[in-house]
């Protein structure tokens, strides 16, 4: 037996050629055995066309991207499941004057002063009120929690920095993907644009292949318009969670509860083949991090879309309702987003805040969404998105087909709490300060 490490300064052509041989050959084929191979840029434009693309995922870009607005990250770069991705929280670190897009617009750039200067009143605003809880945690961190719910007000065009990592077969769909990108397709061209020439400037083996995505072309030039169509005809009423449909659950037992080593990931499991469909209406922001669970399947609309059959609905933190000039300062701030919706629709997404709320379709494996419900039901997620799984959990309650396995949804801390492990929280130094174990509504 022999395990070999491969050092990272390989060629991503020589690696995915050399595990495309291995294939066919008795005796492994390195990435050294095929350096000098004169076929392989050859074999590798083969392998992408024919579809077999797993050759073209053993190796890995990560990407430092600095200035990209959290549209550009929301719309494209997190609306799939191929990347791995940490970026700087809006929750914990404070937005400056000049973190936004520069539309070398004079109009553009005061509108984004203001939000800023509003953001910043928030902060100072909510502050104070969070040092009057009870909660020894949130007094403790009370300019988090204030950044956190003030974030509501920013608009799409804030940028942001992170480590952004795909493969090969991914970036080369980024290319191939860019002329159906709805939103924002001007910025995310040019991101992937750098990203491309980062590329070949390293590997200037993989240009020919690059140069043959480029080439490619579908008729379907309207694809994301169109599966989010339906999406606008929801009738939510009051709900932000609406089942849509569920298979006919068994009574499984939910394994691994309260675990944090994401070891359930590993295996197969009967409730991964069980499904249901959620209609969700959360805020940009909200989404933001509910689309982090890449294993749930979801389609959201095209923001232009809804900006132009008029629905402008926003999410208000509960936070909010205890401040008349939070709430005044975050309806001015509305009212202008409006203004320059309607002014500049052609980059209206950048415009909208935080707090635009969007309609959802999202499907789950029951297996997947125990993963979730735990994450989001642990009080260190956002409001409203704990508040909108709690929802999703009651949906499931209601329906006979899943009413059982609901009921075994909880946050981790509770699991630990039954199966007698500790610390009960798993957060460490991060606990809430809440013992939401003692919560009735889990033990009812």
């Amino acid at each position: 037996m022999k395990i070999t490490l491969l050092k990272s300064n390989l060629s991503p052509m020589d690696i995915s050629v050399g595990s495309a041989r291995t294939c066919y050959a008795i005796n492994l084929k390195t990435p050294e055995d095929i350096t000098n191979w004169s076929g392989k840029g050859k074999l590798l434009l083969d392998l992408f066309k024919s579809g077999h693309h797993t050759t073209l995922q053993h190796y890995n870009f990560t990407f430092l991207m600095e200035g990209i607005t959290r549209l550009s990250i929301w719309r494209f770069f997190h609306s799939h499941r191929f990347y791995n991705s940490d970026q700087v929280s809006q929750r914990y670190t404070e937005v400056k004057e000049g973190s936004f897009k520069d539309f070398n617009n004079e109009e553009i750039k005061a509108y984004h002063e203001s939000l800023i200067e509003k953001y910043q009143e928030l902060i100072l605003i909510l502050e104070p009120l969070y040092k009057k809880s009870k909660n020894k945690v949130e007094v403790k961190n009370a300019t988090k929690k204030a950044m956190e719910n003030a974030r509501y007000i920013l608009p799409q065009s804030i940028n942001a920095n992170m480590y952004h990592t795909i493969n090969l077969s991914t970036l080369l769909r980024y290319k191939i993907g860019l002329k159906y990108v709805v939103d924002c397709q001007e910025e995310v061209s040019q991101i992937v644009e750098y990203m491309i020439k980062e590329v070949e400037e390293t590997y200037p083996e993989l240009k020919e292949i690059i140069n043959f995505v480029s080439s490619l072309d579908y008729e379907d030039k309207d694809i994301f318009k169109e599966i989010t169509s339906d999406l606008m005809s929801i009738d939510f009423e009051d709900k932000k969670a609406i089942l849509d449909n569920a298979c006919n659950f068994k009574n499984y037992s939910v394994n691994f509860n309260g675990d944090t080593s994401g070891l359930s990931a590993l295996f197969n499991s009967e409730l991964g083949l069980e499904n249901f469909t959620f209609y969700l209406k959360l805020s940009l922001s909200a989404d933001s991090q509910n689309q982090r669970h890449r294993t749930a399947y979801s389609i959201r609309p095209e923001l232009k879309s809804i900006i132009k059959k008029g629905f402008y609905e926003y999410y208000i933190p509960s936070i909010f309702r205890e401040s008349e000039e939070a709430l005044e300062i975050y309806s001015e701030a509305i009212n202008e987003s409006k203004i320059m919706l309607e002014k500049y629709s052609e980059l209206s997404p950048y415009f909208l805040l935080n707090g635009f709320l969007i309609p959802i379709k999202e499907n789950n494996s029951a297996l997947d969404f125990i993963h979730k419900s735990e994450k989001r039901l642990c009080l260190n997620s956002q409001e409203e998105i704990t508040n909108m799984t709690w929802e999703m959990v009651l949906e499931l309650m209601k329906n006979e087909n899943t009413k059982e396995y609901g009921k075994k949804l909880a946050p981790p801390c509770y699991h630990r709490f039954l199966e007698d492990i500790n610390p009960i929280c798993p957060e460490g130094s991060r606990f809430c300060g809440i013992k939401e174990w003692q919560n009735s509504k889990y033990k009812n």
